[in-house]
């Protein structure tokens, strides 16, 4: 006893194992097989959160590989011809050791565990805030879909009075000129009545769109028999409604001035509209035709022709773009723009 290096207490049975330990906290307890009143196994049930050492006699391996199954931290075997006391104190400190890496160990598994429980919390309410913002934004969706139909419907409302007031007009020029402002109000509407049916509401199928534009015109100016034919070829580009409604604007009157114009009599005629992007934010509308052409004399920016001043308007104002005139072979319009 005086040779070991710590601070003990002696128990020499179960109960007084029990109450020393009921009235003292150890950092270890060593124990014998046998007890006066029980054995090991018997302090093995109330003993919780220390390390226990199970000493046995000589021969009683079972008993100790039994001991290390119920809890024991480590077990020595008496054996009176080996430095006992030295083996003992190291036994001990190993003891001692494991049990503080346990409690860091136990330690950071706490703290892990409330990590993950906040960081669950976390991931739970962004969970929620992100149906939120799906609702959200499917309310805002059906609104915007319902807003562009009442747009396009107004638009066909309009669409339609000016109708009416051709059927009681009989001067041609002022039936051409509400014609005009129809087939705006048409292409204008068509952006709307596209975008309500689509999916996306960023985005506009401009081949589509510019097909369906054509065959409006066509219809607007009586040509249903294949005298004109057009070429469409319009990238997938991203352009939004505030641009593609000036490009539906400048389609339909380039597209107007080339069946009312181009070709006169029973000529047959090509009209070909390309939309493609030239770089990242910049891109480029060519519409043409193999008509007669644009007679030398007119210079487009200095021009009293309403149809060209209003291209050059929603050009260079709506777009912020440039607009250049080719007369080979026909007319061909080369508008440059950002998206």
């Amino acid at each position: 006893e005086q040779d070991l290096p710590y601070d003990y207490t002696i128990a020499g049975s179960v109960s007084k194992a029990r109450e020393a330990l009921d009235l003292e906290k150890f950092d270890i307890v060593i124990t014998d097989y046998l007890l006066g009143d029980g054995t090991a196994f018997d302090v093995f049930d109330f003993i919780i959160n220390t390390p226990i050492i199970f000493i046995t006699g000589a021969g009683d391996e079972e008993i100790a590989v039994k001991a290390m199954k119920g809890g024991a931290y480590d077990y020595l075997i008496k054996d009176p011809d080996r430095n006992y006391l030295k083996i003992l104190s190291v036994t001990v400190e190993n003891a001692i050791k494991r049990k503080k890496a346990e409690e860091i160990i136990k330690k950071q598994t706490a703290e892990v565990m409330i990590a993950n429980e906040q960081l669950q919390i976390e991931i739970t309410e962004r969970k929620k805030m992100e149906n939120r913002i799906k609702a959200s934004l499917e309310e805002k969706e059906v609104l915007l879909k319902e807003i562009h139909h009442r747009v396009k419907n107004n638009m066909q409302v309009i669409y339609g009075l000016l109708n009416v007031q051709c059927d009681y007009i009989r001067n041609k020029q002022c039936i051409d000129i509400l014609r005009g402002c129809q087939n705006q109000i048409m292409s204008m509407a068509l952006v709307h009545k596209i975008l309500y049916r689509s999916k996306d509401l960023t985005h506009i199928d401009l081949q589509d769109y510019i097909s369906r534009l054509a065959n409006k015109l066509l219809q607007s100016y009586g040509i249903n028999n294949g005298k004109v034919t057009f070429k469409i070829n319009a990238e997938n580009v991203p352009l939004g409604v505030n641009t593609t409604i000036p490009c539906g604007l400048i389609i339909n009157e380039l597209v107007s001035n080339s069946l009312k114009h181009a070709f006169p009599g029973k000529k047959e005629g090509k009209i070909q509209i390309t939309l493609c992007s030239i770089d990242k934010n910049l891109f480029e509308l060519v519409i043409n035709d193999n008509g007669i052409g644009i007679p030398e004399d007119i210079d487009i920016k200095n021009t009293e022709t309403l149809g060209i001043k209003m291209v050059v308007v929603f050009v260079e104002d709506m777009l912020q773009g440039t607009i250049e005139l080719i007369r080979d072979k026909g007319t061909e319009f080369r508008i440059t723009f950002k998206g």
